[in-house]
């Protein structure tokens, strides 16, 4: 089944190329993920990547929360990927210092919260239309 990646373009002084990586976390990040078209990338230890099902509910995500993620002079691209091992998520991880407590959690199976509050001890919220989970993804074409 295809699936749709949005990622975040750095154009970086060291290189002249773009550098395509995960949407959320800053360069510095542990938790960057860097992609390349036709290449199969994996996610980091215990961890999962994320998709969209359709480019509607990628375009959607974007239209909705892009510019709340990082500053503006960035561009997000969406890319039609293969995807291996992909299921539905109902919950994502609010911020990035509660990513490894998250997926600790994904890994064991044990309930999320289903909704978003800032109240919420874990700092989950509920996924945005169509988010999956995949073992690897490879772009393969540029859509939007």
């Amino acid at each position: 089944m295809t699936h749709y990646k949005i990622v975040t373009c750095w154009q970086t002084s060291i290189h002249a190329a773009k550098l395509l990586t995960s949407l959320y976390p800053e360069p510095e990040s542990k938790y960057l993920v860097v992609y390349k078209l036709n290449q199969w990338i994996n996610p980091l230890p215990n961890t999962k990547l994320f998709a969209f099902d359709s480019l509607k509910n990628a375009k959607a995500f974007l239209k909705k929360y892009a510019k709340s993620f990082i500053n503006t002079k960035e561009a997000f691209e969406i890319y039609e990927c293969e995807v291996e091992n992909s299921s539905k998520i109902e919950t994502i991880a609010l911020v990035e210092y509660s990513f490894d407590a998250f997926w600790d959690r994904v890994q064991k199976k044990q309930r999320l919260v289903e909704s978003y509050t800032f109240a919420a001890p874990d700092y989950t919220f509920a996924a945005p239309e169509g988010s999956f989970v995949c073992d690897s993804i490879k772009l393969t074409k540029k859509v939007a």
